[in-house]
């Protein structure tokens, strides 16, 4: 795909890569990206401290992503790209039982926790209501296709009724993650709640 020149584009562009070397080369900045982000935060963050963090010249990041809020951005369609690839694999799954899905959301979620806050924190310091609704769209079309095939009998206004509770409760793993260091076994308690959710008809 031809990406349009920064000098006949009103608006900078991020240059997506179509060599496995760029990609590579962009992989590696996205993740030094998001590791700057976590510790300053957007503000404090600069790219000279992602292209150093990265172990690449501060051009090679100019070239990718003409600006920090660009870099930001990617971070952000990251994290929901690998958060909406992770649900799709669970919907590939040959059989689905409550208690597999049940376990491979909690998997999901545990395993995206910190990248999932990395990416909130760079919502809420940009533009928190939109890309905050086209996240949680994109989560509860997923979950509602999930559910539709736990439950095909069901109507489709119920499956949509019931990923809104299912997305309420995953919201709620990193703090149970962390409350777990107090009190072993939460984790494996809120799990076995979301399966005796998602057995009921």
């Amino acid at each position: 795909m031809s990406i349009p020149s920064q000098k006949t584009s009103p608006d900078p562009q991020a240059k997506i890569p179509q060599r496995s070397r760029g990609i590579q080369r962009v992989d590696a900045l996205l993740h030094a990206a998001s590791e700057v982000f976590h510790e300053h935060g957007y503000t404090a963050a600069t790219m000279s401290e992602v292209a150093r963090r990265a172990g690449a010249p501060i051009g090679s990041l100019y070239q990718f992503f003409p600006n920090k809020a660009l870099l930001a951005d990617a971070v952000i369609n990251r994290y929901a790209d690998r958060l909406l690839q992770g649900m799709q694999a669970i919907q590939a799954e040959a059989t689905l039982t409550p208690r597999q899905l049940a376990r491979q959301l909690f998997a999901l979620m545990l395993l995206m926790q910190q990248e999932r806050a990395i990416a909130l924190a760079l919502v809420d310091a940009a533009d928190p209501h939109s890309r905050r609704q086209q996240l949680r769209d994109a989560l509860l079309l997923q979950l509602t296709a999930l559910l539709a095939r736990l439950h095909p009998a069901q109507p489709a206004e119920r499956h949509r009724l019931r990923a809104h509770f299912v997305l309420q409760q995953l919201k709620q793993i990193p703090t149970l993650h962390h409350e777990a260091q107090q009190h072993p076994g939460l984790l494996e308690e809120a799990e076995r709640a979301l399966h005796a959710y998602l057995k009921r008809e």
